[in-house]
């Protein structure tokens, strides 16, 4: 909703810029010009918000935030996504929050955290295996031993470079 404000207030900012411009010189404004201004200015600040997200949403973070993925989409509806795709999810790990396991110290616990710019931001908890590249995704289903361990062999392997399996394997310990 912000951003229809937003726009919309770039749209009358614009029109009283030309405005007062022609006013300025004495001369009247061709008919059409007005609306292409106006509708010109509207969409390039709607790309440029767009673009922009992921700068502002970064800046909100504190420093312990890793982002390990940006996902970026094309569209037929935003051609110029071809060229240079928009970002419209970040995944990351808050490093402050990662666990280690009391008796297992190459087991983490951690919660990544989805932002995206249309959508609530979602939360999903993670059990990293450090040593063997290993994570397990865990759900309120989950059923975990006496010791805190899954108990289903559902263990994705990772690559060694994962950057969500570095970011939390990396993590100062608590």
């Amino acid at each position: 909703m912000i951003d229809i404000i937003a726009i919309v207030a770039v749209g009358f900012g614009a029109a009283g810029i030309l405005f007062i411009f022609f006013k300025l010189y004495g001369r009247k404004p061709p008919k059409r010009l007005m609306p292409l201004a106006v509708g010109g200015a509207m969409i390039v600040f709607s790309i440029y918000n767009d673009y922009d997200w992921p700068n502002r949403a970064k800046a909100a973070l504190p420093p312990e935030a890793v982002i390990v993925k940006e996902v970026t989409t094309t569209s037929f509806m935003r051609p110029w996504t071809f060229l240079l795709p928009l970002t419209e999810k970040l995944i990351l790990v808050d490093t402050r929050e990662v666990q280690r396991h009391s008796q297992k110290d190459n087991l983490a616990l951690a919660q990544s955290v989805l932002m995206s710019r249309y959508e609530n931001t979602r939360k999903a908890l993670h059990m990293f295996d450090c040593e063997a590249e290993k994570r397990f995704d865990l759900s309120p289903e989950s059923e975990l031993d006496a010791d805190g361990l899954p108990i289903a062999d559902e263990w994705r392997v990772l690559e060694e470079d994962d950057p969500m399996l570095k970011a939390v394997c990396s993590a100062p310990t608590q």
